[in-house]
């Protein structure tokens, strides 16, 4: 400040006097003289300042409601020795992403930390870089953090700098959990000091504190017991016992709260002392210590009672109700006798008290926290009395599970799956930290509901103790990325212990996968694919469906007996995660051997289960090429159905899971196989003899299990209607042997008739044709797109034009006036949907002719209020020029006064000089 008033004088000065005349040599000498004269004079006139008021001047030359217009800027430096506590942390490399660390802070005082953030960025040459790196500056952010909860609170500190800036953090008493986000282009540093113990670090070193108890709870709870032992001390003396039965009770209810909570809370308070002796006797209590115990909480009680009466019954019978809630054993009277200091009764309890406490004073600190704890765990309304009840959101205890990521991984795989049971209710977060991209489930295995999830994370939820506990399932997504090794780990969040744990000791990260591939072949009914489920025994699978375009919706359903049992929605990619297969029962089929006379109808016991994908709303759009593609693999299973002669007899669809390519198995000779090895074919994934070409729009189906049930799962397509229909056509052939051949036959006459025209050099009737057909063992039909391509007929459609009369009606005077009718209730209905629009758009123009009137107005009162505190400004300072020239004028005034008393001096010496010339 001393340096700017120096400034000021100056200034304004500069703008009162203007620039002096040349002078020469002669009068330069004169004019030295004269002004030793005048300096001689002033000092004679105007004696020297003191220090004292030199220091009063410079103190108070700028009024301090003047300061903050005066100056925009403070810096304060700090000196780092002071500070007792030190933390720093760098990063000196590129992060596009910030960088998160935690502090943590547990006082009974106010605290103040000083953060001192340094970034390292490319501040460039030319002008326009420099404004670019203004832009890309580095960042800190200071916000309060709870693991517990998802909701991201506002910052209480922001730094943003190009080169180095500090800020203070002020914290109020308590424990405070804040992160600090931290983001740079080359690098940042970061050094925290304070006279207050902190820790900084990443999130495991700080989650480490936030299982114990916090300062504030601590000190709260030896206040309770400090004052408990001296109630103890003196409870056979009249005359200390009330004053410090009144300090116990203000300690553990304070005054200030509710008066009708009094009852439960001091049961509360009696249950928590006696399970603290309990812990410190390390036995349970004899009814002679019981009872003293109680006529010790019976006098804060009474003395509560004391306090704030009500209406209503009187102290005896109060006390008597709340005595029979906790000991029923025991008479009222008893106990008051016991309680009023200096009976024999009072003295009898006052030693075993005494006892007890020789007990509890070793390790007064533990049991001290563990009786609060329990009354914060037994009754909730004891966390508004006490101000420690603030640290409780930070208070939390974690537990760790991991396995291993394998090394063989798919696009797809199933990371971790197991069954959690929860030992009582409790608010649980989850936490995942994965090397690759991964997704969470929890779901209920009571009802088979999943927890809500929010941006694929699992939100905080309340988990109550259930029958079969809740799976945890974790589905992982590779894509083209390379695996990175490295560990899988979760972690569960609670407020207190003990935490839900696994049923099995060792955790599974070991599945048995089958899998189905297949090429889209759209369908009219947008069925992608239908695949059948067989289990063995009851075997709990995880099914997933993806398909190659990302952009596809379809709709994944579990079918038993054709009835959706099971469902799931996604966009290329979905996951029903948990699913129980029930086997059939073993002696069903006992029973159908036994009484062949019944139906044979499936019993509500029997399931059958099949996989069916739908494609919803259109979404997988394909190319031309993709199409004709498409098209040879319908033609292709069209003629696997074809039933003709012995070799059909034997003709066995090829199975998906062998993921082999389509138009070599057309080719291929068929096999013979029974229906056992073709599930068991299904049912073992990888046995490719060629993989499908992923250009081509394709799916995957998986369902995963544990390794040891893979055996008793076999996956296979769904080929039942096609076995009906060739069921079906062979019934008929043996029925009538030989009328596939005649039908194949009348088909190939047909087609030769109509394209006879068109083929000059082949046969011109069916001679040969039958001749052919005789001789051939397997015909086969052309095509339909080969068909389609040769034949151009020209047919009669008159047969198939449909008549609506069998004679013509004229249109009389009776149908023109009703079409007359008709037609104007149209128009009249036109109009008014029309006058109705027109409604609609007058209203919403002088909506937005008042919006923007209003918005004018709103712009005009800105304008105003933006003019009066220009004008106070200006006021100001105005007024703070006119003082500054008012001074100004008045120095001046004085000097001209000092000038005047001069004059006299001089002027006789300036004419005797002249004289001398003459």
């Amino acid at each position: 400040m001393e340096g700017t008033n120096n400034d000021l004088i100056p200034k304004f000065q500069s703008q009162q006097h203007t620039d002096p005349p040349e002078v020469t040599a002669e009068d330069r000498e004169k004019d030295t003289s004269s002004a030793d004269e005048y300096s001689q004079v002033v000092k004679e006139i105007n004696p020297p300042v003191s220090d004292d008021e030199k220091t009063f001047l410079q103190e108070t030359w700028v009024p301090i409601n003047h300061f903050n217009q005066c100056f925009q800027t403070l810096l304060i430096f700090h000196q780092p020795s002071i500070y007792t506590q030190h933390s720093q942390k760098a990063q000196q490399k590129s992060a596009e992403d910030s960088e998160s660390f935690f502090l943590f802070v547990d006082s009974l005082l106010p605290s103040e930390i000083l953060l001192s953030f340094s970034a390292l960025v490319h501040l460039g040459e030319s002008s326009e870089q420099k404004k670019e790196a203004s832009l890309c500056s580095g960042i800190l952010t200071v916000q309060p953090f709870i693991w517990k909860s998802l909701r991201s609170q506002l910052p209480m500190l922001s730094i943003q700098t190009s080169a180095c800036n500090a800020a203070k953090l002020q914290l109020l008493p308590g424990r405070h959990v804040v992160s600090i986000q931290m983001r740079a282009v080359f690098g940042f540093h970061l050094h925290l000091y304070s006279n207050t113990a902190f820790i900084f670090g990443d999130e495991d070193t700080v989650m480490s504190q936030l299982s114990k108890e916090s300062v504030r709870f601590v000190a709260q709870a030896m206040s309770i017991v400090k004052l408990l032992g001296q109630a103890i001390s003196c409870f056979s003396d009249e005359h200390e016992l009330p004053s410090a039965t009144r300090a116990l009770t203000d300690a553990h209810f304070p005054p200030e709260t509710q008066h009708i909570a009094a009852r439960e809370h001091f049961k509360v308070f009696f249950d928590a002392v006696c399970v603290m002796f309990c812990a410190a006797l390390g036995r349970q209590l004899t009814p002679e210590e019981l009872s003293s115990v109680q006529a010790l909480t019976v006098n804060s009680l009474l003395h509560t009672q004391t306090q704030t009466p009500q209406p209503g019954p009187e102290e005896e019978l109060c006390v008597p109700v709340l005595l029979q809630d906790n000991e029923k054993d025991f008479l009222a009277s008893e106990l008051l006798n016991a309680a009023r200091a200096g009976s024999e009764e009072s003295l009898d309890a006052a030693k075993m008290l005494q006892n007890i406490w020789l007990s509890v004073e070793p390790d007064l600190e533990k049991h001290a926290v563990s009786m609060l704890r329990y009354m914060f765990n037994a009754a909730p309304i004891a966390l508004d009395l006490y101000t420690c009840s603030m640290d409780e959101d930070s208070r939390m205890s974690f537990s760790d599970h991991s396995v291993i990521l394998p090394d063989l991984f798919n696009s797809w795989m199933l990371l971790y799956r197991e069954v959690f049971s929860i030992p009582k209710a409790m608010l649980l977060a989850v936490r995942v930290y994965s090397p690759i991209p991964c997704v969470l489930h929890v779901i209920n295995n009571d009802t088979g509901e999943e927890v809500p999830q929010i941006f694929h994370r699992v939100e905080p939820h309340v988990y109550t103790p259930n029958k079969n506990g809740y799976t945890f399932l974790a589905e992982g997504h590779r894509g083209d990325v390379a695996l990175p090794g490295g560990r899988w780990r979760m972690r569960l969040i609670g407020s207190c212990e003990p935490l839900p744990q696994p049923i099995r000791e060792m955790a599974l990260s070991n599945f048995g996968i089958k899998e189905l591939k297949d090429y889209f072949i759209p369908y009219d009914k947008n069925i992608v694919c239908r695949s059948s489920v067989r289990v063995s025994a009851d075997v709990v699978c995880s099914v997933q469906f993806q398909t190659s375009n990302p952009k596809v919706n379809f709709q994944l359903t579990i079918l038993d007996h054709n009835c959706p049992v099971a469902s799931s929605t996604g966009k290329g990619h979905t996951l029903i995660p948990l699913f129980t297969f029930r086997a059939d029962p073993e002696n069903q089929k006992e029973e159908n051997v036994e009484q062949p006379g019944k139906d044979t109808q499936p019993s509500p016991c029997t399931h059958k289960y099949l996989l069916q994908v739908e494609v919803l709303n259109g979404s997988w759009v394909v190319s031309e090429a993709d199409a004709t593609f498409f098209q040879t693999l319908r033609d292709a299973e069209k003629k696997k159905i074809i039933v003709g002669g012995s070799k059909q007899e034997e003709v066995v669809t090829p199975n998906i899971t062998e993921k082999s390519s389509r138009e070599k198995q057309r080719c291929a000779t068929p096999k013979i196989s029974k229906t056992k090895d073709k599930d068991k074919a299904a049912s073992k994934s990888g046995q490719t003899t060629e993989a499908l070409d992923v250009n081509k729009p394709h799916w995957i189906l998986r369902v995963v299990c544990e390794q040891a049930d893979s055996e008793c799962v076999s996956v296979s397509r769904d080929t039942e209607r096609q076995e009906k229909i060739r069921a079906e056509k062979l019934a008929w052939e043996n029925a009538e042997p030989g009328r596939a051949a005649k039908a194949l036959q009348s088909r190939l006459q047909f087609i030769n008739k109509h394209s006879r025209g068109l083929t000059r050099d082949g046969p011109a009737d069916g001679a040969e044709t039958r001749e052919t057909v005789e001789s051939s063992e397997l015909p086969v039909s052309p095509s339909d797109n080969e068909l389609h391509n040769s034949l151009h007929i020209t047919l009669d459609y008159t047969p198939f034009i449909r008549h609506y009369r069998t004679h013509v009606h004229l249109k009389d005077d009776w149908i023109e006036e009703e079409q007359r009718l008709e037609n104007l209730e149209r128009i009249q209905a036109f109009r008014l949907q029309r006058d109705a629009v027109l409604e609609h758009r007058r209203q919403e123009q002088l909506s937005r002719k008042d919006l923007i009137r209003r918005q004018l107005e709103q712009y005009d009162n800105m304008q105003v209020s933006l003019s009066e505190q220009r004008q106070k400004i200006l006021q100001v300072r105005e007024l703070f020029r006119a003082r500054l020239i008012e001074e100004v004028a008045a120095t001046e005034a004085i000097q001209q006064v000092e000038l005047d008393r001069t004059v006299p001096q001089t002027l006789p010496i300036t004419h005797k000089s002249g004289n001398k010339k003459k």
